[in-house]
């Protein structure tokens, strides 16, 4: 799942939403913020809950058993 931020649902995707998506299993959300230009991952734990990564500016690589991909975010900017 991704979900890019505007100034109005800021707020909402980085509190509400978190912890929606925790509480229903999401395994991994990106959040991608225009304002900064960074992508941030939020990713499931083992034990349930949701860890994020620093935000990220230049180029971020998602690798599941079934699907890879890489974002260059220089290159979306």
């Amino acid at each position: 799942m991704a979900e890019i931020l505007s100034e109005s649902t800021a707020d909402r995707a980085l509190s509400l939403k978190h912890r929606l998506h925790e509480q229903n299993g999401v395994p991994e959300c990106w959040i991608v913020d225009p304002a900064t230009r960074t992508l941030t991952a939020f990713k499931m734990t083992p034990e349930g809950t949701c860890r994020s990564s620093d935000p990220v500016s230049r180029r971020i690589e998602f690798r599941t058993d079934r699907f890879h991909a890489v974002v260059d975010l220089t290159a979306v900017w």
